[in-house]
């Protein structure tokens, strides 16, 4: 076993990037879609969701990667993490309420995928930040 295996900054990355590679799949149109053509969201409301989403995709999937990353970096990508959709864009926490499991599946999962690799990303990021021990800043 290596060290990389020990380590559990590295497996915490490395089950970011497992589970991002193993779960991609095209989420565009769908539900969505269905939502814009209705009038119940705004094209607005669409592009600042997929936005979001490819920001946290992009993260997920080179996880292992901000372990090679400076502060300045990593303080960047915890900022972009650092909130939900929705409490990231308030206008739009009226949307909320029509993204349902019963309403639009496809889009619920995906809002649940986005918001754990978002969650892992943060605790990816705050513990390459502190150290494995959690007490040191490990980044200069």
């Amino acid at each position: 076993m290596t060290a990389e295996h020990l380590n559990p900054i590295a497996q915490l990355a490395a089950k970011i990037e497992s589970r991002f590679w193993g779960q991609l799949r095209a989420h565009r149109g769908g539900d969505l879609s269905n939502l814009i053509e209705t009038g119940l969201v705004t094209e607005e409301f669409a592009v600042a969701l997929l936005s979001f989403s490819e920001a946290i995709d992009g993260y997920a999937g080179s996880a292992r990667a901000l372990r090679g990353c400076d502060r300045r970096k990593l303080l960047k990508v915890q900022s972009d993490v650092s909130k939900s959709f929705f409490k990231r864009y308030l206008q739009y926490d009226h949307c909320r309420t029509l993204i349902t499991e019963a309403n639009t599946p496809d889009l619920y999962r995906r809002l649940i995928e986005i918001e754990n690799y978002r969650r892992d990303l943060l605790s990816l990021v705050e513990s390459i930040l502190c150290g494995p021990d959690g007490t040191a800043e490990a980044v200069p």
